[in-house]
């Protein structure tokens, strides 16, 4: 099976995604991947840590007009959007907050969302990431979850557990090269876990 490249957005975050699209046309990539979920927060959430929310993304579900010049980018480019982020589970979050953006991503086509977990409480985490994968479920979209060394899921280990909880059939697990190095996972640890978990692996 020939490996497709996406340019990822965080390669230059402040890179509006038409612009993004063209320039990784250009370089030769097969895709891209954005980064048009925005943390979502209520006003009973008083804060979320500069390190979670990072720098700000293009909120496609709230700029229809930069929506629509994104999807005739990828078209006239022939660029596939392949997945995006962050639908981010933190304490006080409410996932279903994230369904507009869901439904923004499908009328891109992108069938693949990025999401990681900045809380402890796995009672709650684990309850907000099967919500997550049911709310995506009806846009033919899989959550992939990314552990994060500092988050509240921090290495592989974690990150299986919390899949083999919720059991969701759109569920998987994204690797970063660097967080995978970080947390001290192996690769003998991949071994026998289900292949289909993992749709994507970030090089960074």
């Amino acid at each position: 099976m020939k490996a497709s490249y996406s340019l990822v957005h965080l390669t230059n975050a402040l890179c509006p995604p038409p612009e993004l699209i063209r320039t990784a046309a250009q370089a030769g990539f097969d895709c891209v991947s954005l980064r048009s979920i925005p943390t979502r927060m209520r006003r009973n959430v008083q804060s979320v840590q500069e390190s979670v929310t990072g720098k700000m993304p293009f909120a496609l579900a709230d700029d229809k007009q930069l929506l629509r010049e994104t999807r005739e980018a990828a078209r006239s480019e022939g660029i596939v959007i392949h997945d995006t982020e962050n639908a981010r589970i933190f304490d006080g979050v409410d996932v279903r907050d994230y369904e507009r953006d869901l439904e923004a991503a499908a009328e891109l086509g992108i069938r693949e969302i990025l999401t990681n977990i900045w809380t402890e409480d796995s009672a709650f985490y684990e309850e907000a990431f099967a919500r997550l994968c049911e709310l995506a479920a009806p846009y033919g979209q899989n959550i992939n979850l990314e552990f994060v060394t500092w988050s509240g899921v921090m290495g592989l280990g974690d990150a299986v557990r919390l899949l083999q909880k919720t059991g969701r059939p759109n569920q998987g697990i994204v690797l970063d090269t660097l967080h995978f190095y970080r947390s001290r996972n192996t690769t003998g640890e991949l071994k026998g876990l289900p292949e289909q978990w993992f749709r994507y692996v970030h090089l960074c």
